[in-house]
């Protein structure tokens, strides 16, 4: 894919975060935005919103029909919570999806699911003109963490401002790189899971983050 102006670009969780810093930087590219959850107002592009449950199937079908009628065929789909042609798929299994950690295991096994998901899709997708992505966020400063339980977690790790991510992943759309590692912690997390003995990882992966934990859910078991 060689630029992104004029091409039409949906955004899931588009309100804050990662969401939001996408939607304007596609919006800076030229791109056309389809987005869950975010009204922006941006001069000299077409803006598609809707808020939508995207659990609801139905819902979710009828948000792709309308931001057909009113955009076109979608060019790029950022899933952060039909293509045809020239086309980029991306979808955000966080790091969570490369490593179990503790306090986590239903959002471990829901990222594990997208990483599955993405990668068996590239596979099949690999001969086509339509690009599929995996998008590994380290700690990135967005409000996941904002509750104050877990206030100690997020000033140890979600660090990295939203911007810098959606800047390497724009550039690796661009050279359709198919897996991108990028954020607080993320590449030594991708060496762990890779070359660390689980044996070895999982007592490494309680070091770092076990200090940060509400630790009455462990009480009777630590």
């Amino acid at each position: 894919m060689k630029n992104f102006n004029n091409k039409v670009v949906v955004i899931t969780g588009a309100a804050s975060g990662m969401g939001r810093a996408y939607a304007l930087m596609f919006a800076r590219e030229g791109s056309h935005l389809a987005l869950r959850d975010h009204a922006p107002q941006y001069p000299n592009i077409r803006v598609h919103h809707q808020v939508l449950d995207v659990s609801n199937k139905q819902a979710v079908y009828q948000f792709a029909e309308q931001t057909k009628a009113a955009l076109g065929n979608a060019c790029i789909v950022i899933n952060n919570a039909g293509v045809s042609g020239e086309g980029a798929i991306v979808n955000v299994p966080s790091v969570f999806g490369l490593v179990g950690t503790p306090n986590n295991s239903d959002y471990c096994a829901s990222k594990f699911a997208v990483r599955g998901f993405t990668e068996s899709l590239a596979v099949e997708l690999c001969r086509s003109n339509i690009q599929v992505h995996l998008v590994h966020p380290g700690g990135i400063n967005t409000n996941i963490a904002s509750q104050a339980k877990h206030e100690k977690f997020a000033k140890k790790f979600l660090t990295t401002p939203p911007e810098d991510i959606v800047e390497v992943v724009r550039k690796c759309i661009l050279n359709n790189e198919p897996r991108i590692v990028y954020g607080n912690n993320a590449a030594r997390i991708w060496w762990g899971a890779r070359f660390v003995p689980f044996k070895a990882l999982r007592k490494v992966l309680w070091q770092q983050m076990g200090p940060t934990l509400d630790p009455a859910p462990y009480k009777d078991v630590l």
